[in-house]
């Protein structure tokens, strides 16, 4: 018998269900404004193969009363509990649309990701000082690169004469006044790369869209290989905020990459599940969230930047045991003048973990235990080169002491990784 049967619509090739949209059948980017069938296949095939969680988003009750392995790794940072920990259903439908704090758990998944998500991107407020500070921001699947130094300009907010007269859709009232600057422009009405083409011929380096919904920003799709500045979306208080500063004065931001935060993931480092409020069946939860980039395969829609790749979907798989532990947390040959040793090890109740490290630089030493949840956060910060012990006293990350047991430490500092198993006694 067939574990997965899948259909994929037909009529998508002879106009009759979206219109001129097709199936794109290659992998090498040039889709247009048709979609890339293989990415849709390999989402789906991987909803079959487990990349789901059982339980109802809406109500929070496990199919027959049973928990599943996906949640075994579904955490919620607010309460610091595991979705299978819960101990009821209001908490898991509490948890199914608490936005951004809703992260996957598991080792692989989180040991891979930097290395496949980028740093977010930001809106850094310069000025004036009342509403200086970052302001979360996703990028467009179109425009300009962003990087870390990023682009410095001020704000300008697009008026088009025609109401709603700040969503970019008709010619610019005031296009003389984009010329060198950002332009802020409303969601709405017409595609995100209208707007950002207007705002681009009227001389604009970037763009800022504000959503026009509560919530989070979203991800902007559309093709248009003629926009080469960059462009995001920011959240509609962020832009009412903007905006109201802009009304007694001049607003500069520098538009740039975040020097720590991955874009996709918790302040912690743990990938961010797709937890929207209202909740979205069939989206929420069995998916990673939006704010990944680039675009991730388990992203709830398709993106014009997924073509063969399976990301973070392999070490999903590897997470809840449908594929062998490839994902090394084994002691790693490290550079030289980069030294791991934990003593005692056996340990009970404490051990230190020593560090030799050969340069300065932002370190991160965690613990996880065996089946690669994460324990217990010992430091996270910048560190001088030379000889450091990091102790760890047995407890998680909620003071709770942990279970007897193997456990593993994984170090990185400045691009530099080895990890170490340590053996918890009973004491």
């Amino acid at each position: 018998l067939e574990d997965i049967n899948a259909t994929f619509n037909s009529d998508v090739d002879n106009a009759v269900c979206l219109g001129n949209v097709n199936w794109y059948y290659g992998i090498d980017g040039n889709e247009g404004a048709d979609i890339e069938l293989l990415p849709v296949v390999l989402h789906e095939l991987a909803h079959g193969l487990g990349f789901s969680t059982f339980a109802n988003s809406s109500t929070g009750a496990f199919l027959d009363n049973t928990r599943d392995v996906f949640a075994h790794f579904l955490l919620n940072k607010s309460t610091g509990l595991h979705w299978d920990e819960m101990s009821n259903n209001t908490l898991r439908k509490n948890s199914a649309i608490n936005t951004g704090n809703l992260v996957w758990d598991g080792f692989a998944v989180n040991f891979r990701a930097p290395y496949v998500l980028q740093h977010e991107p930001e809106v850094l407020v310069l000025s004036p000082g009342s509403i200086a500070g970052s302001y979360t921001a996703i990028q467009a699947d179109f425009g300009g690169p962003i990087d870390g130094t990023g682009i410095t300009a001020d704000v300008v907010l697009v008026n088009d004469g025609v109401a709603p007269v700040n969503d970019g859709c008709e010619a610019f009232v005031n296009g003389a006044a984009m010329v060198g600057k950002f332009a802020l422009v409303d969601r709405g009405l017409c595609a995100f790369v209208a707007k950002v083409a207007a705002a681009q011929a009227n001389g604009a380096i970037g763009v800022i869209v504000a959503n026009n919904v509560a919530g989070a920003p979203i991800p902007m799709g559309g093709t248009d290989p003629s926009i080469t500045i960059p462009a995001v979306m920011i959240s509609q208080a962020d832009g009412t905020t903007i905006k109201n500063a802009l009304l007694s004065g001049i607003v500069s931001a520098t538009l740039r990459r975040h020097p720590t935060r991955l874009a996709g993931t918790y302040p912690g480092g743990e990938v961010r599940m797709y937890a929207p409020n209202p909740v979205e069946p069939g989206s929420s939860v069995s998916h990673f969230d939006v704010s990944a980039f680039p675009d991730l395969l388990m992203e709830p829609a398709i993106n014009s930047g997924l073509h063969d790749n399976v990301d973070l979907t392999r070490e999903l798989f590897e997470d809840i045991g449908w594929l062998s532990r490839l994902t090394a947390a084994e002691p790693v040959a490290a550079s030289p003048g980069f030294r791991v040793r934990s003593a005692p090890n056996p340990f009970s109740p404490a051990t230190t973990i020593s560090l030799d490290l050969p340069a300065a630089g932002r370190t991160r030493v965690v613990v996880y235990d065996i089946q690669g949840r994460l324990v217990k956060r010992l430091l996270d910060g910048w560190m001088p080169a030379g000889r450091h012990g990091v102790a760890w006293d047995g407890s998680d990350d909620h003071g709770r002491r942990a279970a007897a047991g193997v456990y593993f430490s994984h170090i990185e500092s400045n691009g530099l990784r080895a990890a170490e198993r340590l053996v918890k006694l009973e004491r």
